[in-house]
């Protein structure tokens, strides 16, 4: 590793043009990188509701499906607006009642299951399908000449139009959320290092390292909305550390030496040993929400370990080589003087390890059994902002023509339809079943079959299916509505129909919980093992990997169990991910602390040495805490993803109370295990400073 550093600091005017250069090319493929608007790719296709999601969204195009309702029931008004419609470049067909009874039939002969989900009082409701897939550019455009044609008064939702106003709100938000991370973060370094030539050459490197990292995301071939909201402003976050704890100990080591390069030679060398297991530490804490079935972990994880790894990649390279180039420029605070600030925090640690232990081992046990009592909100609908006009739009529609709120049943074409007209009329007796509606139904004695015409038809039967409707009363994602999706598959499963399909937004939410509860476990298990792992092996010890994942867990409980005393849910993905990413971001503070004890703990006392690491290294841990504080803190006022700001809301607040936690009570913990470490740490006996001494 020296001859690495020796290499970076003496070349450094060449690793910084090729680190430049580099950077050109890997914004503009940045820039190009495809975002997937499509929520439903990343669910489980596994499990029955989203098994029947695919179907509906290929056989019966409902993914490519949009809903406009007017304020008449004029059947002129309608056919001009309908007509209008769909001659909009990109729409199939435009859907009305029209379409299943001749226009000239009497409202009094259709069944009023049928008539409501075309006409209901004053009002009308249009089905637009269109020719390509939600995502692609000619429904987009579509979806834009529509919008214009209706004009803001007229309710239009649905997929292509979630997927229109979520891209423009993603990339208004997303770069809004960078600019608010970059200014605060790059501010409160300035403040706390009393440069800001250092904060932004800092800042500089780490945008590098995203500009890096975003380049490379065509291996994924695109990435979620949700991530792409997220992962510049979190590895902002998380990769400050390596550069915080390089230019901290760059500091220190100029106070030995006016050798600039020799100083940073010396500074890539001893930091390399903390960068090193924590950079491994957090990439493998963000791989672990790989095997979340919802595949956004996935999706997540990739991106944001390699973002990891291109933030240790710069910190080690380009940072010190931009440092030794504008270090003329650079008038920092004395850093004897910062450490010397922090002397009488660190003694009064020390002097009080044994309350802090104690309050330690307090804190854990109620904590755990709180962590396990949060609310988990399994609503897909979080993971959408609620304030799209589309999304508005859901709640315009409802309130004149019923509720939307429906589960899809899909019969294999082979159910007789007296079975489904029986099953249909058991689930409109449940309670949280408002009305169902199907052919099956339309079929009966109340309208003659002569008078349903092929279009009818069509639209409820098709691959192998006949699709039905039920109409619930309840919301996806509560009890009540997780409740009716199985009380209508008993009652599907009594009837002896196989093979028969049950999806909908409540059914999706209701089959989430049943499939990502063990993720929960799953990934905690595996993010925890692979750091205790990574810890084990970086120390050669038992006991310091212990130490420090027990640490970082307190600090996690606490953060889950703020939530809890509030009455707040939190939603599945975030509940899932906060573990591994904050496992995995915060360790690096109690590695730094761990190191630097290392060190010290050869030429001092345990006391003596905990005192002196504590106020050399609670600086670097401060700026780094707040800097992921400030930097994700924005996106929970920036936001309107509640995924995306629960998310953000508890990475930052996870900073804070883990730097409180390595700072103020790690140390105590160390300390009272000093003997025990040495006992189960390889070499730690030989080197380290006898009390006798």
């Amino acid at each position: 590793m020296h001859r690495f550093a020796r290499f970076i600091s003496v070349h450094h005017k060449l690793v910084l043009i090729v680190g430049l250069l580099l950077s050109i090319p890997a914004a503009i493929a940045a820039l190009r990188a495809p975002i997937n608007f499509d929520i439903f790719s990343y669910l489980p296709s596994s499990v029955e509701a989203i098994e029947g999601q695919l179907i509906m969204k290929d056989e019966f195009k409902t993914a490519d499906t949009a809903f406009v309702m007017l304020d008449t029931t004029d059947t002129a008004k309608v056919l001009k607006i309908k007509d209008d419609l769909a001659r909009t470049e990109g729409v199939a067909e435009v859907t009305w009642i029209s379409d299943l009874v001749d226009p000239g039939v009497p409202d009094s002969f259709i069944p009023a299951e049928i008539l409501e989900l075309f006409k209901k009082g004053q009002h009308s409701l249009l089905t637009i399908t269109f020719t390509n897939p939600a995502v692609t550019e000619e429904t987009q455009n579509a979806i834009a000449s529509i919008e214009k044609y209706l004009g803001p008064d007229k309710p239009f939702t649905g997929m292509p139009a979630f997927v229109y106003e979520l891209k423009l709100l993603v990339e208004q938000q997303k770069v809004r959320s960078i600019i608010a991370a970059v200014t605060i973060s790059t501010a409160m370094i300035a403040l706390a290092i009393g440069s800001l030539t250092g904060a932004l050459i800092m800042l500089v490197t780490v945008g590098i390292g995203i500009v890096y990292n975003l380049s490379t995301n065509f291996i994924q071939g695109e990435i979620s909305y949700i991530t792409a909201a997220v992962a510049a402003v979190i590895q902002l976050g998380v990769t400050f550390d390596f550069s915080i704890f390089l230019m901290q100990r760059f500091r220190e080591e100029r106070q030995h030496t006016d050798d600039k390069v020799e100083a940073m030679t010396h500074a890539i060398d001893k930091t390399f040993s903390a960068i090193l297991p924590a950079g491994l530490c957090t990439m493998t804490g963000f791989l672990a929400l790989a095997i979340m079935k919802v595949k956004i972990g996935l999706d997540m994880g990739i991106v944001m370990s390699k973002g990891v790894f291109c933030g240790v990649l710069v910190a080690l390279t380009v940072l010190p080589a931009m440092t030794l180039s504008l270090d003329r420029f650079m008038k920092v605070r004395d850093v004897s003087d910062t450490a010397h600030r922090h002397t009488g925090l660190a003694r009064w640690i020390t002097e009080h390890a044994t309350l802090m232990m104690v309050l330690f081992v307090a804190i854990f046990i109620p904590a755990t059994i709180i962590r396990n009592k949060v609310e988990i909100s399994y609503n897909i609908n979080d993971m959408l902002p609620q304030n799209l006009p589309a999304m508005q739009a859901i709640g315009k529609i409802e309130s004149q023509m019923g509720s939307v709120e429906m589960a899809d049943i899909l019969f294999p074409d082979s159910t007789p339809r007296f079975v489904q007209r029986q099953v249909l009329n058991e689930i409109g007796d449940l309670p949280a079943v408002e009305k169902t509606i199907s052919l099956a139904q339309m079929a009966d004695a109340a309208i003659p079959e002569s008078f349903i015409p092929d279009e009818a038809t069509k639209q409820f039967e098709k691959g192998g299916y006949s699709h039905a409707i039920a109409r619930l009363k309840v919301k996806p994602g509560t009890a009540e509505g997780n409740q009716a999706v199985s009380d209508i598959r008993e009652i599907i499963k009594g009837h002896g129909i196989k093979n028969a399909l049950v999806t909908g937004t409540a059914a999706i939410s209701k089959d989430l919980v049943d499939a990502s509860s063990p993720d929960l476990k799953k990934v905690d298990l595996l993010a925890v093992g692979l750091i205790f792992l990574i810890v084990a092996l970086a120390y050669v010890s038992l006991s310091i990997p212990v130490l420090l994942v027990l640490a970082i867990m307190l600090a996690i409980f606490i953060n889950l169990g703020i939530p809890y005393f509030f009455g707040h849910s939190v939603p599945f993905l975030t509940i899932t991910a906060i573990t591994a990413i904050q496992l995995g971001c915060c360790v690096d503070y109690a590695i730094l602390l761990m190191s630097r004890y290392k060190q010290e703990r050869r030429l001092a006392s345990a006391h003596d040495a905990m005192v002196v690491t504590v106020a050399g290294t609670s600086p670097a841990i401060i700026i780094s805490a707040l800097s992921l504080f400030t930097s994700t803190f924005g996106l929970v006022f920036i936001s309107d993803v509640s995924t995306v700001k629960s998310l953000a809301l508890l990475i930052g607040r996870g900073a804070l109370i883990s730097m409180f936690v390595i700072i103020v009570m790690l140390p105590a913990v160390i300390v009272k295990a000093d003997k025990l470490i040495g006992l189960t740490t390889r070499g730690w006996n030989a080197n380290a400073y006898k009390e006798e001494n």
